[in-house]
């Protein structure tokens, strides 16, 4: 569940979060059932929640984040002349 009008996801290029996460505006709490009962209308939850574990193992896990962090600063960096 999230909560927000115009939240930044880390590596929402890579990651679908719309997959396996109800988003809610801001104010709208109150009709979180209705987000929830939409969500669950339009998604698998086996599946949202293999693609969320995925998304976890593959970017956010903390030892896996560090690892993606580095490659993509390597990656930045000009080799020396």
């Amino acid at each position: 569940m999230l909560y927000a009008d115009a939240a930044r996801l880390p590596l929402a290029h890579l990651i679908d979060y719309d997959a396996f996460t109800v988003r809610v505006p801001e104010g709208y709490g109150r009709w979180t059932p209705d987000y929830m009962r939409a969500f669950l209308d339009r998604t698998d939850l086996e599946s949202a929640s293999k693609l969320a574990r995925k998304a976890h193992e593959t970017y956010l896990a903390p030892d896996r984040l560090r690892q993606f962090l580095e490659e993509v600063l390597n990656n930045c960096v000009e080799p020396s002349s």
